[in-house]
C-alpha cells in the first residue's frame, strides 16, 4: 500500500496542495484513504486516486482538471532499449467518469435548447412549417380573388365579355402556377432528407 503526504500526492497528480485540500474537505477523497490523524496524515495513493475518479464534478473534469493525473500503480522500470509502457488505469472508474460527462453534456444541450426556445431563437419545425402552409394559401387565395376585378377593368377598357377575360386569366394563372410547382419539387429532390443543428451557448447566458 503506498502511501504519500499531501504535498507529494499534490505533485503525483499534477495539482496544487490546496486542490487537495479541497478534495479533503469537499469529501472527494474520503476519510478511508487517509494513513493516520491529523497534519501527519499520509494519503493512500490508489485509493484516493480512484475515489476522485468518480467522485470529482464533472465540468471541474473537462475544465482546467484536464491536467490531472489519474494513472493508477507505479510505472515498472524499463531497460533503455525498451519503450516506455503505460500506466494500468483504472478501467471501471474511467468508464463511469467518461458516463457523468457525456450525461453533464447532455443536460447542458437541454438547458441549451429550452433556454433558445423561451426566446424565441429556437422553434418546432413542425410548427413553422403549418404556418408557413396558412401564409402561402392565404396569399393565393387573395390573389385569386383579385382576378376577378382584373378581369372588369380590361373587359371595359378594350370592349369585350367579362367572362372570356376571366377565364383566360384563369387560365394563365394556373399554368403558371403547375410550372413554379414543378420547378420546387426539382428544388426540393436535392435537398438532404436531414440536417445537422448545433445547438451553442445562449448569448449572455
Amino acid at each position: 500500500m503506498q502511501t504519500m503526504s499531501k504535498g507529494d500526492f499534490a505533485r503525483e497528480c499534477n495539482v496544487t496542495p490546496g486542490r487537495v485540500s479541497q478534495w479533503l474537505s469537499d469529501g472527494v477523497i474520503g476519510r478511508d484513504c487517509l494513513d493516520g490523524e491529523g497534519r501527519n496524515a499520509r494519503i493512500i495513493v490508489d485509493r484516493a486516486k480512484a475515489q476522485i475518479a468518480l467522485r470529482r464534478d464533472p465540468g471541474q473534469a473537462m475544465g482546467n482538471g484536464l491536467g490531472t493525473r489519474l494513472d493508477f500503480g507505479p510505472s515498472e522500470p524499463q531497460t533503455p532499449d525498451e519503450p516506455e509502457r503505460p500506466q494500468k488505469r483504472d478501467d471501471v472508474a474511467h468508464q463511469i467518469q467518461l458516463e457523468r460527462l457525456e450525461q453533464e453534456k447532455r443536460r447542458n444541450r437541454r438547458e441549451t435548447i429550452d433556454e433558445q426556445e423561451r426566446l424565441g431563437t429556437l422553434v418546432p419545425a413542425g410548427e413553422v412549417r403549418a404556418q408557413m402552409t396558412r401564409l402561402a394559401q392565404q396569399v393565393d387565395e387573395a390573389n385569386g380573388a383579385m382576378l376577378a376585378d382584373f378581369a372588369a377593368a380590361i373587359a371595359a377598357r378594350f370592349e369585350v365579355p367579362q367572362r372570356d377575360v376571366l377565364h383566360e386569366l384563369r387560365r394563365v394563372r394556373t399554368e403558371k402556377k403547375t410550372a413554379e410547382a414543378e420547378r420546387a419539387r426539382d428544388r426540393a429532390k436535392v435537398l438532404p432528407e436531414t440536417v445537422e443543428l448545433v445547438v451553442g451557448e445562449v448569448a449572455g447566458a
